[in-house]
């Protein structure tokens, strides 16, 4: 009795560990311990590429979005001209015919 009553808090738990059984449990325990980190790395890294893909999938539909205006206002531009040249013609033919 007096050797367990003269062992420090840690040896105290060792030998209830022991007596218990639990000590045998121990590597199983710190095997997925050490498996539960990798994974959660491993989770952490693909929520931050998932993070990634949205974030590039966001950029890339604004580029599309802005490219599209682009060439809208590109067609709008060849439309108003070509309307312009139209009516500068009309006009032009107008003046000829009334000198005749």
């Amino acid at each position: 009795m007096e050797s367990i009553a003269s062992k420090n808090p840690k040896e105290l738990t060792a030998l209830v560990e022991q007596i218990s059984g639990s000590d045998e449990c121990k590597r199983d325990y710190e095997q997925f311990e050490e498996e539960k980190g990798t994974a959660e790395e491993k989770s952490a890294l693909v929520y931050q590429k998932k993070k990634n893909v949205v974030m590039e999938r966001k950029q890339k539909k604004e580029q599309k979005e802005e490219a599209e205006r682009h060439l809208r206002l590109q067609q709008e531009l060849v439309m108003d001209l070509s309307q312009c040249m139209c009516v500068g013609c009309l006009q032009l033919q107008y003046a000829c015919f009334s000198l005749m």
